[in-house]
């Protein structure tokens, strides 16, 4: 009488591989959630002042170019 034989280690393998990068998926979409919340709630709380991304790094430009400036003098 013939036996069926179970799964082969590929098969298992293949298995697990992709349950693996499901749980990677599932993760990944988890935290770009709550990164996005973050972020709503950071602008929410700052207000419209906040939300002008461009003008901080101008800011922290000059005023970098400043303290070294004041350490060479």
């Amino acid at each position: 009488m013939p036996t069926r034989a179970g799964p082969t280690i590929g098969v298992e393998l293949t298995r697990l591989a992709a349950v693996m990068a499901n749980a990677f998926l599932i993760v990944m979409s988890i935290w770009f959630g709550i990164s996005i919340l973050f972020v709503a709630v950071g602008l929410w709380v700052t207000g419209p002042e906040g939300w002008h991304v461009g003008a901080a790094a101008g800011q922290l430009s000059s005023a970098y170019v400043k303290s070294r400036l004041r350490r060479h003098a």
